[in-house]
């Protein structure tokens, strides 16, 4: 074998082997690594560097985690797959580090990257892990969306084996929601595919939430059972980070049933395994449960010890989450600063080093702009967008009026679509254009941003005299353009009462502000345009153009929206196939006119007995209708054709060219399915199908049931 293939079966080894045994996953990715750098082969590099860093995650080695991942990035030359898993995999990390702009960002290159490639099986995993994101910031609705389009990734593929992960975490927010019965289904369901798989983690998991379950109705053996068959499955994989959970998990059931001294035990277990991963976040848990069980044996001195350490803990994780956000913080701004404010804000960096005042204002700012950045992305409403900017714009700097301005180009004027002063949201006030007096209009005009600082600075350059467009002049304000991808959009101003208020960096923070809000503006004004477009090009395209009835392209988006809900709830489908009965005949006799008439009528008799809204009636093609019953089972679904059947009889249309009566007849075709994982909707039309095939090979003007 070719030594380059050898590098390559060593890591298709490695991988295999990931969701088993990751302690051995490290030792032969670490091989294959050693055999490529030997042959510099970049390729064998970049995936054994990026297998290495998967398996130091899943064994709690964190930053080993992150740096192999990073070294995977840089070896890795042009295979997108490739980086799109190493988008995924860091993305993880930051998640776990609870970086959440950072983890989001990277699973959305991520993302782009799986649909550029067509690979619906990592576009599943990252869709999965953006759920883990908001399920984390307890957004449990966007959790569950995520998570179900994870599950929808996955139904067209053959391989089923990576739903056992978003069904897990399908079960765990319905557990944090504490509907039971769902968390209960969606655990069974993930450890079916995931003991199919041999996939150990997920069977430990699924483990892990059915032991959580069945502590929350009370079955506390059952939950010990579980638990101790997770903690099994943990130690034969060597995952030390979950053993040390788990042995959390234990000491809440021991702590239910009042057994102490079992429940410390653990927490000590769990303890010595944070402590030697320097898991931080697990020894906050441990040592809040440590102060809750001595607290309730009555035990004051290691109630206090243990409630001093979950506060140092606290402590130290904070302050090494605002140094990381700093340091995140930083980097984006670089990205956007010019020469001149990089050169000055790598001054301010450092001076981080000697913790100056100057430093710790920085680090105020910067954090407010993260905050703001993080609240302009997370919506789309406008008000909402505007009332949040003047919220933190109030925390960075004096603002006693503050002001957004966007161009209209009907009226060729700025708009101030927001305007507060004194906490006093002010009346729309418009500006035209060859307005001379208006600063508003000279940054707009100008695309330049500006200070004025006290009354007896000289403003010619900026307007013809100093007069205030709105409510009260004021000495000091400043005034910054909105602009995007090279065009001014509108203005942003802030400003005080007191004069020399304002200096060369809060100019700079409402600049790099601006920039946010130009973006957050443009996004939801697309998001505007895009909705209004896609309503009124969605009443266009759902209905057939004759009928009137939905067509079959609508169909198919109702019933395939309808199958995920109908696995979740276990609830019965009908969907029946309809075709005329020698229409081509008919058509020839009497021609396309009345042709058409009959298929409007057709139409009309299915919608007058397919009532509940939450049915469809649609045309297939031709002369074929469509029908699809959602919660009704054979019996019901038997009901409606019959229905069907009569009122056609009693319109007695005239056929005289049908060589089976003398009026039109149709053929039916009618199956039910319960969807199950898996299933499609493709199954149950074709099953319906074969159905009308059979109605119409037996003599027509019949229906026949699969």
């Amino acid at each position: 074998m070719e030594t380059y293939k050898i590098v390559d079966q060593l890591n298709l080894e490695a991988e295999s082997i990931e969701k088993s045994v990751p302690q051995q996953m490290l030792f032969i990715a670490k091989e294959a690594y050693e055999l490529a750098t030997s042959l510099d082969y970049n390729k064998g590099i970049a995936k054994s560097l990026f297998l290495q860093g998967r398996a130091s995650f899943r064994l709690g080695n964190i930053q080993d985690s992150e740096s192999l991942l990073l070294k995977a990035m840089e070896n890795n030359n042009s295979n997108l797959e490739l980086e799109s898993e190493i988008f995924n995999a860091l993305a993880s990390v930051y998640l776990y580090l609870e970086m959440f702009d950072k983890s989001f960002d990277y699973y959305q290159r991520s993302l782009s990257l799986a649909i550029k490639t067509n690979n619906r099986t990592i576009e599943s995993r990252v869709l999965n892990n953006i759920g883990e994101i908001y399920r984390t910031l307890g957004d449990f609705d966007s959790a569950l969306s995520y998570y179900q389009r994870a599950l929808d990734a996955q139904q067209n593929i053959a391989d089923f084996r990576f739903l056992s992960i978003p069904l897990s975490n399908l079960c765990v927010t319905y557990l944090d929601l504490g509907d039971l019965d769902n968390a209960t289904f969606y655990a069974n369901e993930s450890l079916i595919i995931a003991q199919k798989d041999n996939d150990k983690m997920i069977q430990s998991v699924s483990k892990t939430y059915l032991g959580l379950i069945e502590k929350k109705k009370g079955h506390f053996d059952k939950a010990l059972s579980f638990l101790n068959d997770s903690l099994t499955i943990y130690e034969e994989t060597k995952e030390k980070f979950h053993i040390a959970e788990i042995y959390v998990d234990f000491s809440k059931v021991y702590y239910e049933i009042k057994n102490y001294n079992k429940a410390i035990e653990f927490l000590l277990k769990s303890l010595t395994i944070a402590e030697n991963l320097n898991a931080k976040s697990l020894q906050y848990i441990v040592f809040q449960q440590l102060f809750d069980v001595n607290r309730a044996i009555g035990n004051i001195e290691l109630t206090l010890l243990y409630a001093h350490k979950a506060l140092e803990t606290k402590k130290s994780m904070e302050n090494e989450e605002k140094q990381q956000k700093l340091r995140n913080i930083k980097f984006r701004k670089d990205a956007a600063l010019t020469e001149k404010e990089k050169e000055s804000y790598r001054i301010l960096n450092a001076e981080l080093e000697l913790q100056t005042k100057q430093l710790r204002e920085t680090y105020s700012t910067l954090e407010a702009i993260s905050d703001i950045g993080k609240q302009l992305t997370s919506t789309l409403d406008l008000p909402t967008i505007y009332r949040s900017v003047n919220h933190h714009i109030k925390r960075l700097m004096s603002c006693d009026v503050f002001g957004i301005a966007l161009y209209n180009m009907t009226n060729n004027a700025l708009e101030y679509q927001y305007l507060v002063e004194d906490d006093t949201l002010l009346e729309s006030t418009s500006l035209p254009l060859d307005q001379k007096t208006s600063f508003a209009v000279y940054c707009f005009k100008n695309s330049e941003g500006f200070i004025i600082n006290s009354w007896a600075e000289d403003t010619s350059k900026y307007t013809d005299g100093r007069n205030s467009s709105f409510g009260k002049s004021m000495p000091a304000f400043m005034f910054q353009p909105l602009i995007l991808e090279g065009n001014t959009i509108g203005v942003l101003t802030v400003q005080s009462k007191i004069e020399k208020v304002y200096n060369d960096n809060t100019l700079s923070t409402l600049g790099t502000l601006s920039s946010y809000l130009s973006i957050a503006i443009n996004n939801a004004k697309n998001t505007e345009e895009m909705q209004s477009l896609n309503k009124e090009l969605s009443l266009l395209s759902k209905k057939d153009g004759l009928t009137g009835v939905s067509n079959r392209r609508h169909f198919n988006e109702i019933i395939t929206q309808l199958w995920s809900y109908a696995i979740r709830n276990q609830e019965p489908i009908s969907v029946m196939m309809i075709d005329i009965d020698y229409f081509k005949e008919y058509n020839d006799l009497y021609g396309h006119l009345l042709g058409d008439e009959a298929l409007k009528t057709i139409a009309i008799i299915l919608e007058e007995n397919v009532k509940r809204s939450c049915d469809v009636v649609a045309r297939f093609g031709g002369d074929e209708f469509v029908v699809m019953l959602s919660n009704t089972n054979s019996d019901g679904a038997l009901q409606v054709v019959a229905s069907i059947i009569t009122s056609l009889g009693n319109k007695e249309i005239v056929h005289a060219g049908s060589l089976i009566s003398q009026n039109l007849t149709i053929s039916i075709g009618c199956a039910t399915m319960i969807p199950c994982i898996g299933s499609t909707p493709s199954q149950l039309i074709e099953k319906s199908d074969l159905s009308l095939y059979k109605a119409k090979k037996t003599g027509r003007n019949k229906s026949s049931f699969y």
